[in-house]
C-alpha cells in the first residue's frame, strides 16, 4: 500500500492545505486568557525565555520564544500569543499525519483521499486534541512529532532496501538521530516511541546489509545536536529570568531538574482527580478498542508498513504502562497519542468501503462522522473559552481589589502564575509580589524574596512540618512591615460581591 513516487511540491501541498485549515479553525476558537494547569506558567517562560517546571522543555522554549515576542509585537496580548504557539505545534501534527496517511494508501486505490485525511480529520478536532492546541502547553508540539517521527519512519524504511540505496548507514543513522533527539529535547515520554522506532529502523538496516555501528554512530551524532538544548537550563539556573520555575544554581540542581526528581513521588499509582476521571472515561476509553483494530491492522498491512506501526503499537503500550503507574492528578492528555494510533483504524476502514460500495461512500461516511465529531470538539471548545474567560474576568477583577499598592500576595495554588503574567508581562501593579508559598521552599525563590523583600519568609518555622504553609503570611507580618495578603481571601470576596 505505499503509495507511488510523486513530486515532493505535489505530495506536501494537500497536507499544508489540511494543516492551514485546521491553524485556522484552531485560531477561530482560541481563548485570549491562560488556560488551566501549567498555561500561565509556560506563557512566562514563552515571554521571558526562561525554565519551566521539570523537564524544562528547552525546545519548545527556543523557538516558541521568537514565535510569542513576535506576535506580541504584532500587539497581540501575551496569553493569545503564547495560546497560538501550541495551536502551531497542532497544525503541523495535522501536516504530518496527512503526510503519514499518504504513506498508508497506494496512489490510484479507491477512495484514496478519504482514507488519507481521516486520521488527521478525526483526531484533528477531538475534544481534548482541541485542548491541546489552544492554551499553552506543551502537547500539541509532542503530538507532532509523534507524527512526523511515524511519516519520517514510514516514508524511508521500504522493504527490501539495498545495501546503499539511502546512503551510508552513517548518513541514515543521523537522520533519525536528528529526529529521535527532537522528541526527547521537548518531551522526555517520547522515549516511548523513540525506542520502538529505533528497533524498527535497526531491524531494517541490519536486514538491507549496511553496517549497524555506523548507523549507531550517525544516530548518536544526529540526537546530539537537538539535544543540546538543554543547556538552556543549565544557563537559566545560572543566570534565571525574572521570574522561572526556581533551578537550584549547581550542577546537581540542574541534573535533578532535567531527570524530573521532583516528580518521583508520583512513580507507582494512578490518581487522576474527579475532572480527569470523567474525561477518562468519556473522550479516551470508548476510543481505545480502536487501537486494537489497529493492531491487527498492522499485522495484515504491507511489508514496507509494518515495521512502523508496530512500532507505533508498541510506543502506545510502553507509554500506558507508565501513565497507569504514574500519579498525577491530570493524566489524560499522556494518552491523546494512543486515539492518534486508533485513528489509523479509520485507513483500511475506509479503504475497504471504497472498494465495496464506492468513493463517495467513504467521503459520506468520513464526513459523517466528521461533522459529529467536530460538533462535539467545537461544543467543548466554546464551552471552555467561555469557562476561561470568566475565571480571567474574576482574578483580574481580585487583583484590582487589592487594598495596597505595594506588598505581598500569597496564593497557595499553581495558577498563581496567572498573577504573576499581571505582574510581570502586563506590568499591571508592579508594587505587588505575587508569590506560590509552596516555592518558597526551594532556596532560588526563596533567595528571590529576601532580595525584593528584605526579609526571610520562612525564618522561624518548623520546615520538617508541611503546616508551616499556612504560617507563612503570618510571618511575613512579623518580620516586615510589607502588607500581605492571602489571593483566596480576594477571589472570595470578589466572587460573593459578583452574586449579590
Amino acid at each position: 500500500m505505499v503509495s507511488a513516487p510523486a513530486g515532493p511540491g505535489k505530495r506536501a501541498l494537500p497536507s499544508l492545505l489540511a494543516g492551514l485549515c485546521a491553524f485556522v479553525f484552531y485560531l477561530a476558537v482560541l481563548p485570549a486568557t491562560p488556560g488551566v494547569g501549567d498555561s500561565a506558567e509556560l506563557t512566562l517562560a514563552l515571554a521571558l525565555a526562561g525554565v519551566t517546571h521539570p523537564t524544562g522543555y528547552p525546545l519548545y522554549i527556543l523557538l516558541g520564544h521568537p514565535f510569542v515576542k513576535a506576535l506580541r509585537a504584532l500587539g497581540l496580548p501575551w496569553a493569545a500569543a503564547a495560546n497560538l504557539w501550541s495551536a502551531a505545534g497542532a497544525a503541523v501534527a495535522v501536516v504530518f499525519l496527512v503526510r503519514f496517511g499518504q504513506t498508508l494508501v497506494a496512489r490510484g486505490a479507491p477512495g484514496r483521499w478519504a482514507a488519507v485525511v481521516a486520521p488527521a480529520v478525526l483526531i484533528g478536532i477531538h475534544p481534548l486534541w482541541i485542548f491541546a492546541a489552544t492554551q499553552a502547553e506543551v502537547y500539541s508540539w509532542w503530538y507532532a512529532w509523534i507524527a512526523g517521527a511515524a511519516w519520517f519512519t514510514a516514508a524511508r524504511l521500504e522493504a527490501p532496501v539495498a545495501p546503499d540505496a539511502r546512503g551510508s548507514a552513517l548518513r541514515a543513522g543521523a537522520a533519525w538521530g536528528a529526529v529521535a533527539g527532537l522528541g526527547l529535547a521537548h518531551h522526555i515520554l517520547a522515549v516511548a516511541f523513540v525506542l520502538p522506532l529505533t528497533a524498527a529502523w535497526i531491524a531494517v538496516t541490519a536486514r538491507s546489509g549496511r553496517q549497524l555501528g555506523g548507523f549507531v554512530a550517525g544516530m548518536a551524532l544526529g540526537a546530539a545536536i537537538p539535544l543540546f538544548s538543554y543547556s538552556l537550563v543549565a544557563w537559566r539556573a545560572f543566570h534565571p529570568a525574572v521570574i522561572q520555575w526556581p533551578v537550584e544554581p549547581t550542577w546537581s540542581g540542574v541534573w535533578a531538574h532535567l531527570r524530573g526528581a521532583a516528580y518521583g513521588r508520583y512513580l507507582g499509582g494512578f490518581a487522576p482527580n474527579a475532572g480527569q476521571v470523567r474525561m477518562l472515561d468519556v473522550m479516551i476509553a470508548p476510543f481505545l478498542p480502536l487501537v486494537a483494530l489497529t493492531g491487527l491492522w498492522a499485522l495484515r498491512a504491507a511489508p514496507a508498513l509494518r515495521p512502523t506501526l508496530i512500532a507505533l503499537l508498541a510506543g502506545v503500550t510502553l507509554l500506558a504502562a507508565f501513565v497507569f503507574r504514574y500519579g498525577v492528578p491530570d493524566p489524560a492528555m499522556y494518552l491523546v497519542p494512543a486515539l492518534m494510533v486508533g485513528s489509523l483504524a479509520a485507513v483500511p476502514a475506509l479503504a475497504w468501503l471504497a472498494r465495496r460500495a464506492s468513493a463517495r461512500a467513504a467521503v459520506l461516511v468520513l464526513a459523517a462522522v466528521a461533522i459529529a465529531d467536530g460538533a462535539w470538539g467545537l461544543r467543548h471548545a466554546l464551552e471552555e473559552r467561555r469557562r476561561l474567560d470568566r475565571a480571567d474576568a474574576l482574578i483580574r477583577a481580585a487583583w484590582r481589589e487589592i487594598p495596597f499598592d505595594q506588598g505581598v500576595v500569597l496564593w497557595r495554588d499553581d495558577h498563581c502564575s496567572r498573577l504573576q503574567v499581571l505582574r510581570w508581562l502586563e506590568g499591571s501593579r508592579p508594587g505587588l509580589l505575587p508569590e506560590n508559598p509552596n516555592m518558597l521552599a526551594w532556596g532560588p525563590r526563596r533567595r528571590a524574596f529576601i532580595e525584593r523583600v528584605g526579609i526571610d519568609p520562612l525564618e522561624g518555622l518548623e520546615l520538617s512540618n508541611p503546616a508551616y504553609l499556612d504560617s507563612i503570611a503570618g510571618n511575613i507580618r512579623r518580620r516586615s512591615r510589607f502588607p500581605v495578603i492571602e489571593f483566596p481571601e480576594v477571589l472570595d470576596r470578589v466572587r460573593a460581591s459578583a452574586v449579590r
